[in-house]
C-alpha cells in the first residue's frame, strides 16, 4: 500500500507566521515557502492512508477535549546536533503544550517545544542573534492542530496542511446508529479565486475515515458561502450524515449564504429536517440567507 510522509504540529495565525518568517528571512532559512512556521508534536514519519485515518480520529478527539491556549515565543537558541539548528524558545504559558506533546509523542525523543527558524546557519551568526534577542517576546495563541503532508513529487518537498483542526470544537456524535467524531477544520481552499479562507466540518469514523464534509468560504462582513456538502461513500447516503455536517457547520460560521442551485434547493429543503430549516430561517420562498441556530 502506498505510504505518505506526515507530521503533526501546532500552527499559527497569519500574523504570527509573518513575524516568524521575518526572522527566517534574516537567517536565510530555506524553509520559507516549503513549510509554515510550526511547533512539531509528532515528528515526520511515514504512514498508509488507513493509518492517517486512525490519526485523524485521534486528533479529532484531542481537538474536541481542549480549548485554545496561550503560548509565548521567546528569543533564539541553538541545537548543536549533526546540523546547527536555530530555534525560537516556546513558553508554555498555561502548561498545556507539554502534556499534549507527551500524549502524542508515542515514545519518540523527549518533547522539547520549539519553532525552527534556521538550519545549518553559521554558529557565530546564531550566537549573535541569540544575545540580541534575549528580551524578545511574541504572543502566539494555539488555536489549531495541523496534520501536514509532504509532497514527495515536489523536488523541494513542500509540506501542506491536510487538515487544521480547531481546538475546543467537535466530539462524539451519533446519527442513524452511526457513531462518528466531528472535527472543525480551518484553512484555505485551493483552486478558487484568491484562495479564500474556508471553514469545514468533517464527520469521521474510527475504521472508515472521513464519512462526510461540509465546506463554507468566508466572503466577508460576517457571511460565509456554503460551497460543498457531500457524503463520500454511496452506502452511507440516506443516514443523515450530510445534514449532520451541515448543521454543525452552521453552528460554526454564524451567517451563511447558499448558492441558489437545484442541488442546494433539493438538499436544504428536502433532506434537511423541517426543524433545522426553520431554525436557520429557510423556507420555500426564502432568499437563501441562512442564520445559525
Amino acid at each position: 500500500m502506498a505510504r505518505v510522509r506526515y507530521a503533526t504540529a501546532i500552527t499559527f495565525s497569519p500574523e504570527v507566521e509573518r513575524a516568524v518568517d521575518g526572522i527566517r528571512a534574516v537567517l536565510g532559512s530555506p524553509s520559507i515557502g516549503r513549510i509554515q512556521p510550526h511547533i512539531t508534536l509528532i515528528p515526520p514519519g511515514e504512514a498508509t492512508p488507513d493509518e492517517l485515518g486512525t490519526l485523524l480520529w485521534e486528533l479529532a478527539g484531542v481537538a474536541s477535549t481542549m480549548g485554545p491556549f496561550e503560548l509565548r515565543l521567546g528569543g533564539l537558541d541553538v541545537f548543536l546536533n549533526r546540523r546547527t539548528i536555530g530555534y525560537l524558545r516556546v513558553e508554555d504559558v498555561e502548561g498545556v503544550l507539554h502534556s499534549l506533546g507527551a500524549k502524542l509523542q508515542r515514545g519518540h525523543r523527549e518533547f522539547v517545544p520549539h519553532v525552527t527558524v534556521a538550519e545549518s546557519a553559521p554558529l557565530d551568526l546564531l550566537n549573535q542573534i541569540s544575545r540580541a534577542s534575549r528580551e524578545m517576546s511574541l504572543e502566539a495563541r494555539a488555536e489549531r492542530i495541523s496534520l501536514l503532508l509532504a509532497d514527495l513529487r515536489d523536488p523541494k518537498r513542500r509540506w501542506r496542511p491536510l487538515v487544521a483542526a480547531r481546538f475546543g470544537y467537535g466530539g462524539r456524535r451519533i446519527r442513524s446508529g452511526i457513531e462518528c467524531r466531528v472535527m472543525a477544520v480551518e484553512g484555505w481552499e485551493e483552486g478558487v479565486p484568491s484562495r479564500r479562507p474556508s471553514t469545514a466540518v468533517l464527520a469521521l469514523h474510527q475504521e472508515r475515515g472521513v464519512l462526510a464534509e461540509a465546506v463554507a468560504h468566508d466572503i466577508g462582513r460576517g457571511f460565509h458561502e456554503i460551497v460543498r456538502v457531500r457524503v463520500f461513500d454511496p452506502d452511507d447516503r440516506g443516514f443523515g450524515l450530510g445534514g449532520l455536517v451541515l448543521s454543525e457547520l452552521l453552528e460554526l460560521v454564524g451567517t451563511a449564504v447558499a448558492a441558489d442551485s437545484p442541488f442546494f434547493r433539493r438538499y436544504l429543503l428536502e433532506e434537511v429536517s423541517t426543524a433545522l430549516a426553520s431554525a436557520i430561517g429557510l423556507g420555500p420562498v426564502a432568499g437563501w440567507v441562512m442564520r445559525s441556530r
